[in-house]
């Protein structure tokens, strides 16, 4: 079996880190790979430095045609049977030309990470048709109910992503950062958009502002709204009670020296942050966004209230720190609920049950 991974990202963040612990589980395992990816990137140099067998290409919309040919033609130099493991939208969109103009011979498997609803006929009659690909690899039981309302007969795996213990880092990065010795800091580390719902966690944070001084809350992620939210900690008075960092790639150092996560996102196809701090030992305040339910158990492995709910958001970040040994057995069972079921083994075993099935089928 020859297993070709697609992934046309530009940079390196958790689905890239997902499918290098991937690639180093199948390589361990002696499985014949073939990573294609973007040019220049990331992933081009992880590939080198691993020996890892790649093909890197120019990636855009008006290209996409010319690059299904390109897989089409590295399909026909195997002799084995191939499995086309696509991890992004455009490697989906590569796979999928290749397999509708070029080349039937090859099993198709595209990975699902984002709860979205799948809209526009070309999506949900061909994208994600039994008829056009083999099955889809979804990241969580939320996300595989989205892909079957699309269609019954698509076969699906819920596999979810796999987590490594972070290494605790001695550092004082956030005190230097916000010029806080003494503070309890309460973190959001997410991309800056709507759906991630960070009024929500700056409307929580001006309630517990007002109920001690010693908070002091990080928002951790870029994007488009950045301007909007900075003013809007104006309007709530609590400019001098936020920091933006910005993104950071330092998250191993980071996250030990917050003392909880306050997740607000109001859609996620399974939060892989939450397990970050699970892994942290750090406890995590959510809402009921789907992926997050698969995670969080109110008061077993953290707190979980509906979505914009600010007063029982601002009554768990409370309880936190008012009930340190409640606490400290919910971040003991978060810890072990994550490295029993997230393990990196185990997603990468499961990740191979399905390229067999598939091949067997």
């Amino acid at each position: 079996m020859t297993i070709i991974l697609i992934n046309t990202q530009k940079g390196w963040r958790g689905g890239e880190r997902q499918l290098a612990w991937l690639i180093e589980g199948l390589k361990e395992r002696n499985y014949n790979l073939i990573l294609i990816c973007r040019k220049n990137t990331a992933l081009e140099k992880f590939a080198i430095s691993n020996n890892i067998k790649y093909y890197s290409f120019k990636i855009a919309f008006y290209n996409l045609l010319f690059l299904a040919l390109a897989l089409s033609k590295i399909i026909n130099k195997e002799t084995t049977e191939v499995v086309v493991d696509c991890h992004d939208s455009k490697s989906h969109s590569i796979g999928l030309l290749a397999k509708l103009l070029f080349n039937k011979n090859f099993k198709l498997l595209v990975h699902r990470k984002v709860i979205f609803p799948i809209k526009g006929w070309f999506s949900s009659k061909v994208k994600y048709s039994s008829k056009s690909i083999d099955s889809v690899i979804c990241i969580s039981k939320a996300v595989e109910k989205i892909i079957k309302s699309n269609d019954s007969k698509l076969r699906t795996v819920v596999i979810h992503d796999a987590i490594k213990p972070i290494t605790l880092e001695e550092s004082n990065f956030l005190i230097r950062k916000t010029n806080k010795t003494n503070a309890i800091f309460i973190g959001y580390i997410a991309a800056l958009t709507e759906e991630k719902d960070h009024v929500t966690f700056l409307k929580t944070a001006q309630k517990l502002s007002k109920i001690n001084l010693n908070f002091h809350f990080l928002i951790i992620g870029t994007g488009v709204l950045k301007n909007d939210l900075e003013q809007l900690t104006i309007a709530l008075g609590i400019v001098n009670r936020v920091t933006f960092l910005g993104f950071l790639d330092n998250l191993n150092e980071v996250i030990p020296q917050i003392d909880a996560l306050l997740f607000t996102s109001k859609s996620e196809g399974l939060g892989s942050t939450i397990l970050d701090f699970f892994m942290a030992k750090k406890p995590v305040i959510t809402v009921k966004n789907g992926g997050s339910e698969e995670l969080v158990f109110n008061n077993k492995t953290g707190y979980i209230a509906d979505i914009g709910d600010v007063t029982a958001l601002t009554n768990y970040c409370l309880e936190i720190f008012s009930n340190p040994e409640n606490t400290k057995r919910m971040v003991e069972n978060a810890f072990e609920f994550a490295n029993q079921n997230f393990n990196v083994e185990k997603i990468v075993a499961a990740t191979i049950k399905e390229y067999n099935y598939l091949v067997k089928e």
